[in-house]
């Protein structure tokens, strides 16, 4: 019997991914239940079903009780993986600003003012994804969208390291973007960080504090503990 639970549950998780990436792959005008229904050979009344209850999470809408529309790629894509649906499959359908938008969302929601895609030309040049900035706190973010690499800890500690040292650059040349954002003039503390797609376990690598997005949130609501936990923050530099 508990074999027979176990594969049940497998061939529920396997019928959802495969609902899901069907989704995620859609335009946006969305997909049909019926051509779900006829692509995957799934009964239309089990698809139903399935849809309704991502409908309940906030991740997609229904229309005219027929078309499945996404509400947000991204959260679909958490969503996949969440469900087994391998990562480098779910990286096909999202473009790097999906990533960068919930992150600034995510911000905005804890108060934070959102720079994004910001750039200081050569010499020495450099480009940031995301700031958040809270007063003279500012939360440097370099968004590891959906590339599978980052699933490897050796490519995420080194990525760290050069945002580190991204960050230590800005923190001399922060006059730069504020002259055209004059609110950065106050910032004095920036913190690196990395956002991730998925989560390989790494929450702080040579000065840089990574999350994965899925627990960003809660990332943003314990941050002062978390910086009085680890030694991460830069001092800007450029300012008296």
């Amino acid at each position: 019997m508990l074999e027979e639970h176990i594969r049940s549950i497998d061939a529920q998780r396997y019928i959802l991914s495969r609902i899901c990436n069907r989704i995620l792959a859609s335009d946006k005008k969305g997909i049909s239940i019926h051509s779900l229904s006829k692509l995957e050979r799934i009964a239309y009344d089990i698809i139903v079903e399935i849809v309704k209850d991502i409908e309940n999470r906030g991740i997609i809408k229904i229309t005219n009780n027929e078309t499945v529309v996404p509400l947000s790629k991204l959260k679909l894509a958490i969503y996949c993986i969440s469900q087994g649906v391998p990562v480098d499959q779910v990286s096909l359908y999202l473009h790097w600003r999906d990533f960068e938008e919930l992150v600034s969302e995510y911000l905005v929601a804890h108060n934070y003012i959102v720079y994004r895609s910001l750039r200081i030309s050569p010499p020495r040049g450099l480009e940031v994804d995301v700031i958040g900035q809270k007063g003279e706190l500012g939360l440097v973010i370099d968004c590891k969208h959906w590339s599978p690499g980052y699933s490897k800890i050796s490519k995420l500690k080194q990525a760290s390291i050069d945002h580190y040292n991204r960050v230590k650059i800005l923190a001399k040349k922060l006059w730069i973007l504020a002259r055209k954002y004059a609110k950065l003039r106050e910032l004095r503390k920036l913190v690196p960080i990395i956002v991730t797609l998925t989560d390989v376990n790494l929450r702080f690598y040579q000065g840089v504090l990574i999350s994965p997005i899925s627990l960003f949130n809660d990332f943003l609501l314990n941050i002062d503990a978390i910086l009085d936990h680890y030694n991460c923050i830069v001092r800007v530099e450029c300012y008296p």
